[in-house]
């Protein structure tokens, strides 16, 4: 991937349509409790990592399972948008692939596959994180 992800790309795994629609009937049934217990195990993992970055820019980090924000403000405390939308497209150019929300876009969506694997789910953590830590 190259350049940055065009501003208003809707990136959603609950955008509706019929091939998402199959794909969800898929998900749900390679679905137990073990995956869902990684869900809930790894997502807490990575809200504690996201905790840990130093970065001022970081006024929150939260969620449950899979489903995570990160809401970035400017120095003054107030919604950051633009800030969100770099670290978006540093992102992107780095194969990881999330989108913005909040009032001002000031809000680092973060939405794995409910089915990814560890390691890859590791390794898009790590580029999440050294992106915020820059």
């Amino acid at each position: 991937m190259t350049g940055d992800l065009p501003y208003n790309d809707v990136v959603s795994m609950q955008a509706g349509n019929m091939f998402i629609s199959k794909v969800a009937i898929e998900v749900i049934k390679k679905l137990d409790e073990k995956r869902l217990d990684f869900v809930r195990t790894k997502g807490k993992d990575i809200l504690d990592r996201l905790s840990d970055i130093k970065n001022s820019k970081i006024l929150s980090a939260r969620g449950k399972g899979f489903m995570i924000g990160v809401e970035l403000v400017d120095d003054k405390g107030n919604p950051d948008g633009s800030y969100a939308l770099k670290i978006r497209n540093r992102l992107f150019k780095n194969n990881v692939i999330c989108s913005l929300t909040g009032g001002a876009n000031h809000v680092l969506k973060i939405t794995p596959p409910v089915l990814i694997d560890e390691g890859s789910l590791n390794m898009g953590i790590e580029k999440i994180v050294e992106a915020l830590e820059k």
